[in-house]
């Protein structure tokens, strides 16, 4: 058992899964390549941030599931950020958010989430390739690909 959601993060190896339990996560986490984060639901895991920095940031084949990520309001305001990774984004809530997801150089999968009241855009990506795919009918508050903004 960890004190913080990073803590577990920090002593994981390639493969592993930190799991977490149900409560309200303060914090900013930064996920390292080959370590998968797993809530234990999206609506029972959430992972609030204090208003600045990206609430998770990414890196290379990390995997993010089953939980809401809500309050970055101040720059960058990125709920979920990746650069040059190939993150899988799974399962989750994310919300309330200057940008919901935010990737550079990256080619994030983003399977079932829902992406709702982000204050800029659900999705924002710049020279990436995105597999996105949702069942949900949720408000992705539009995408911009590079320039190109999908409503």
């Amino acid at each position: 058992m960890f004190s913080d959601i990073q803590e577990g993060i920090n002593a994981a190896q390639w493969g592993d899964i930190v799991k977490v339990g149900p409560g309200i996560f303060q914090e900013h986490i930064y996920i390292k390549n080959g370590v998968e984060v797993q809530g234990a639901g999206k609506e029972q895991t959430v992972i609030e941030g204090y208003h600045q920095q990206p609430v998770v940031i990414m890196e290379g084949e990390s995997k993010l599931k089953y939980c809401t990520i809500r309050n970055s309001n101040f720059y960058p305001g990125f709920g979920i950020y990746c650069t040059r990774a190939t993150p899988l984004i799974e399962g989750n809530i994310i919300t309330r958010n200057k940008w919901g997801i935010g990737c550079f150089l990256a080619a994030p999968q983003i399977i079932d989430n829902d992406i709702f009241e982000n204050s800029i855009e659900g999705l924002h990506c710049v020279a990436s390739c995105l597999l996105y795919t949702s069942d949900a009918a949720d408000e992705l508050d539009g995408v911009d690909l590079g320039g190109r903004r999908i409503i």
